[in-house]
């Protein structure tokens, strides 16, 4: 079960690190820790519009919340707010399942479907979203 937990794909995600770095204007910067892994992600948004113009990720952190980060700097420009919230409440009903994801977007997120039978580490995943 461990190797479907960490399979290649979130290695490559996490190590891909989409947007990785900070941004040299930003709107918006938020830095949240998780006490209890140690797990400490830092997002950074310019806005345009209402949507998300610009992003970067600092994640110290297990592989899955890096790979999440990543995935999140592949998608989340361009989306507005209540995308993202939306993506956020699939994700969290895929991981207690209660839900799916929806079809044809975001679908990097599927990698985070093994996470599914721990729990504890569902707040890995999750971090750079709650960001």
């Amino acid at each position: 079960m461990v190797d479907a937990l960490y399979q290649r794909k979130i290695h490559d995600l996490a190590q891909a690190a989409v947007a990785g770095g900070q941004l040299d204007e930003s709107d918006t910067r938020v830095e949240l820790d998780n006490p209890l892994c140690g797990d400490r992600v830092s997002i950074e948004i310019s806005k345009n519009e209402n949507r998300i113009g610009a992003l970067a990720h600092m994640v110290r952190g297990c592989v899955l919340c890096q790979a999440t980060a990543s995935i999140i700097g592949t998608y989340a420009v361009g989306s507005t707010k209540a995308e993202i919230s939306a993506i956020y409440a699939s994700l969290k009903a895929m991981l207690s399942g209660n839900g799916e994801l929806p079809e044809g977007s975001w679908q990097d997120l599927q990698a985070m479907l093994p996470v599914r039978e721990f729990k504890s580490l569902h707040t890995c995943v999750l971090l750079p979203f709650d960001a």
